[in-house]
């Protein structure tokens, strides 16, 4: 019998609507706001993803599946993608206004050093929307 592999989960609400949550996942400058030092995704299926975070850590990806505004999933790796992690954002569309964003990370297959602290980052990507917003 296998065992599941691990699995990080979280979600937030925000005050955008999804079309700016999808931004803020996928457009370069914004993703600089809130995820990494620089970061770089092609957000169709099969693009790339090329993140480098404060910390001088580089994560290189595929994009597996891309469907604006509500579901980004990509696979990502540090070193060799034999240790890489699956991200999976879904954007769900609140009543009265905003979106819930939730984000799964899920080991693939060898263990990774650490998974990203997602409940830091979406509550700066919070913040991020928020002004951004003003």
């Amino acid at each position: 019998m296998h065992a599941r592999p691990p699995e990080v989960s979280r979600e937030i609400d925000l005050e955008a609507c999804p079309e700016e949550v999808w931004d803020a996942l996928t457009r370069p400058e914004l993703l600089e706001q809130w995820l990494a030092e620089s970061a770089e995704i092609e957000a169709w299926d099969g693009g790339g993803v090329d993140i480098r975070t404060d910390d001088g850590r580089e994560r290189r990806g595929v994009v597996e599946y891309a469907d604006r505004p509500e579901r980004l999933v990509f696979s990502w790796w540090e070193a060799i993608p034999d240790e890489s992690t699956r991200v999976e954002f879904r954007v769900i569309e609140l009543p009265g206004g905003g979106s819930r964003l939730r984000v799964t990370e899920t080991r693939t297959a060898q263990p990774v050093a650490r998974a990203l602290a997602w409940g830091d980052r979406l509550a700066t990507l919070r913040a991020s929307l928020t002004y951004a917003m003003a």
